[in-house]
């Protein structure tokens, strides 16, 4: 699956948190805020009458440019800027052309292709640091919107009972079950392509990691009320610190409390409990 950047090279702190909102309506998944705003959508779902459509309804005068990736260019821009990331001095995030760190709990490799979740972006980051601090040995565990599978091979690595990997993009799919393999030799995991709807009559879990964009979390957050066991964990990322309250309401009615929100720039992950 090929994917469409938008990237827009200079716009202010406070126009980001607009500019992503209205571009998730676009089914924009995900964003860079690094560097000026990347925002990307799968390439067949791109259409430019809408996006000009978008940024004359609401005024987003900001210069962008187009870029086109395709799967085979993204080992190799991932290869010339990566760099090792340390989550809380026991969990580091590498390529596998890094040296290990002996030293660490965690040691993760992961070798990206057109999937999000290299743990360079902060909303991974955050979902990360959530986990270091939650009991996963023995959980039933939901990676939802998996991309690289990072996360859910950090529920594997802290001895979860079973994982399963979900996200839309079979690109994703194959490069989660590469990293999974260079990571552990445990086999207690699943990977499904598609969405929600593809967990029809699966387990009742007891950790659900939601990484994606706020449209589709307040979309299946009811969905997650009704795939968790009492006391489940809910762990949701992807949005701005201003989508909070939208985030809480949703949780809210579904019965999710919330138990620990953590920040980094104007991203946030949000933890809750199940009531």
């Amino acid at each position: 699956m090929h994917y469409t950047e938008i990237h827009f090279n200079q716009i202010s702190e406070q126009r980001k948190p607009i500019v992503i909102a209205f571009l998730s309506e676009l089914q924009f998944e995900s964003f860079e805020d690094q560097n000026g705003l990347s925002c990307f959508i799968q390439s067949n779902l791109f259409s430019q009458k809408a996006l000009d459509e978008v940024c004359s309804e609401y005024s987003i005068d900001e210069s962008y440019q187009i870029i086109e990736h395709k799967k085979e260019n993204w080992n190799k821009n991932w290869e010339r800027n990566i760099t090792p990331i340390m989550i809380d001095d026991i969990c580091q995030v590498r390529c596998d052309f890094h040296q290990k760190n002996e030293q660490l709990s965690y040691d993760i490799v992961i070798n990206p292709k057109m999937s999000f979740g290299t743990g360079h972006h902060q909303t991974t980051r955050l979902m990360l640091q959530n986990m270091l601090k939650l009991e996963i040995k023995d959980a039933e565990v939901l990676d939802m919107g998996c991309g690289t599978g990072v996360l859910g091979i950090l529920a594997l690595l802290k001895q979860a009972k079973h994982v399963n990997f979900v996200d839309i993009d079979d690109w994703a799919i194959e490069n989660t079950k590469e990293n999974i393999k260079k990571n552990t030799t445990n086999t207690n995991y699943k990977t499904f392509i598609g969405g929600i709807e593809q967990l029809d009559g699966e387990k009742n879990y007891d950790l659900i990691l939601s990484n994606i964009t706020k449209n589709i979390n307040l979309e299946y957050i009811e969905s997650y009320r009704s795939i968790t066991k009492q006391n489940a964990k809910l762990v949701l990322s992807g949005f701005y610190i201003t989508d909070k309250n939208d985030v809480v309401e949703k949780a809210k009615a579904a019965r999710f409390d919330l138990i620990e929100t953590k920040q980094e720039d104007n991203w946030i992950a949000l933890c809750f409990q199940k009531q």
